[in-house]
């Protein structure tokens, strides 16, 4: 890995054309597999700078993208790699988070610092605006398929909002209960889910495998008529968040979350008051978390992956594209 840091060779026309072919190959062999994560990126994407980005890096986009690139000529895409080398490679944007056995910590930091201090000294990164430009609120991509997958997206509260605990349980509540009984039970989803992610301050729905469109849309968009909140519910929701903070995490997982808290500037505090505040959670603050969030469904962002005659025979303005 060293080797490829310092001395990478961006200019083999050969390897640039089979890297682009790898993930080409990728992106299709994941197409249905990966359908949900494609339309979640895509519904998020107009909620945030970072999200927007990362649909960019990871999504549909960058499967255009890639397939744009594979045209052109690889001397100019060497070009463009290295400038992104000269920039990104540098002392001043390297963050190495090591994750290690006690024993093997000190030989990994020290291999850490010796190839941090052999790159170069370069521009440190800055805080940029970057804008999200106007996106469709209801996008449609077509495949060869009887079934959709379908994902909404809108606003939430960040880690640190006193609101975040409650929209969070009230939002496993009712993906277990409501949806799960409309989407999955009644309307034949494969499966079906909302959540909270507080970090990037989204919320989230998606259905997979789904054999309806609009019906599942009206459900989400109905779904808190037919919520009712009980001690029983807020419970097994509890024990079902707690779970998931103790859960044991591979050395590598555990390494990506902690730079991800570094990342977002989320302190040991936080993460502290927010259990508390889980812990702490009511019956009546579920039900002040359902009126926050019925706000919510009147204005989400929806990307649906499917056929092409149930998209255009949909009742809602779907933008409808081809996947590359």
């Amino acid at each position: 890995y060293r080797k490829l840091f310092l001395e990478p060779d961006l200019h083999d026309a050969k390897r640039i054309g089979a890297a682009l072919t790898d993930i080409l190959t990728e992106f299709q062999s994941n197409a249905i597999s990966s359908a949900y994560s494609f339309s979640t990126c895509s519904a998020s994407q107009s909620l945030s700078p970072s999200l927007y980005i990362g649909e960019r890096l990871t999504g549909l986009t960058c499967w255009e993208t890639v397939k744009r690139m594979a045209a052109e000529d690889p001397a100019l895409i060497a070009d463009r790699l290295e400038d992104v080398r000269r920039k990104a490679f540098v002392q001043e944007r390297m963050i190495i988070h090591i994750a290690s056995e006690e024993m093997h910590m000190d030989a990994s930091a020290r291999a850490a610092s010796s190839l941090r201090s052999a790159l170069p000294h370069g521009q440190a990164a800055g805080q940029g605006s970057h804008e999200v430009p106007e996106v469709p609120r209801w996008l449609g991509y077509s495949i060869p398929s009887q079934v959709s997958f379908i994902s909404a997206a809108g606003k939430g509260a960040f880690l640190s909002d006193p609101h975040a605990p409650a929209d969070k349980v009230m939002l496993s509540m009712l993906s277990s209960t409501v949806l799960w009984q409309q989407v999955r039970e009644k309307g034949g989803a494969y499966g079906v889910g909302i959540a909270l992610d507080s970090i990037e301050r989204v919320w989230y729905f998606y259905s997979y495998r789904d054999p309806r469109l609009d019906g599942t849309i009206r459900d989400l968009a109905q779904s808190l008529d037919a919520f009712e909140a009980t001690e029983e519910m807020l419970s097994d929701a509890l024990i079902g968040e707690l779970s998931r903070l103790v859960k044991p995490l591979s050395p590598s997982t555990r390494a990506l979350l902690d730079l991800r808290r570094i990342v977002y500037s989320i302190s040991d505090e936080d993460r502290r008051t927010s259990l508390e505040r889980t812990l702490a959670l009511t019956v009546e603050d579920i039900e002040e978390a359902a009126a926050r969030f019925r706000k919510e469904l009147d204005g989400f962002c929806c990307t649906a992956i499917g056929g092409e005659k149930a998209l255009r025979g949909s009742s809602h303005p779907f933008e409808v594209r081809q996947l590359p």
